[in-house]
């Protein structure tokens, strides 16, 4: 039974050890490609509305969210559409606050579209209190997508600054190696009897 037992084992590792390694996760053509992807922040940018753009690129709604939590490129992009959308939006109303929506209004002496028309008066309108309560639901997801794009720029600065300053040649790393090399001869020097007064 031992025997049995022992044989089991070595033929399950055997058999562990020649089946095929596992092959690296290919995307699936009908999940969320780089196409379906930006066509989704797409039209997030222009609804507002994650649902209807998931339903507009054939995916399904937790499918995007998922996506977002797992991906943080993905999270990026949806924030930016989101950004740019309230940026629209916070532009629009501010058109409309400085010079109002315009709407005419026609009076007619009977029913129907071919009755006379008596009066046509043109009435001026400013920015609804539902839009602006939009942009305050936005405002601090906005404000988050500005501030991470300002610290992605100082980042980016800094780290080219920091290549120029260690790419001249009185740079302290350019100074430490020729010290270094000084050192490193002297030493050879002082090992071969050389280096002395």
């Amino acid at each position: 039974m031992v025997g049995s037992s022992g044989e089991k084992r070595g033929d399950a590792a055997q058999k562990a050890h020649d089946a095929p390694a596992a092959k690296p996760r290919k995307t699936r053509s009908d999940g969320w490609t780089a196409e379906k992807r930006f066509a989704f922040c797409r039209a997030l940018e222009e609804t507002c509305d994650v649902k209807e753009s998931a339903q507009r690129v054939g995916m399904h709604v937790s499918g995007a969210y998922d996506l977002r939590a797992r991906d943080p490129s993905f999270c990026r992009e949806w924030m930016q559409a989101i950004n740019r959308a309230v940026m629209d939006l916070e532009l629009e109303l501010l058109r409309q606050a400085k010079f109002g929506t315009e709407r005419e209004e026609v009076t007619r002496t009977g029913n129907g579209a071919d009755a006379p028309v008596t009066q046509r008066k043109t009435i001026r309108t400013y920015a609804p209190a539902q839009a602006l309560r939009a942009i305050a639901a936005h405002r601090m997801t906005a404000m988050q997508v500005r501030v991470q794009e300002a610290v992605e720029e100082e980042r980016a600065e800094a780290a080219r600054k920091a290549a120029e300053v260690a790419a001249r040649p009185d740079a302290q790393t350019a100074v430490d190696r020729v010290r270094a090399e000084v050192e490193r001869v002297r030493a050879k020097l002082d090992a071969a009897g050389e280096g002395g007064a």
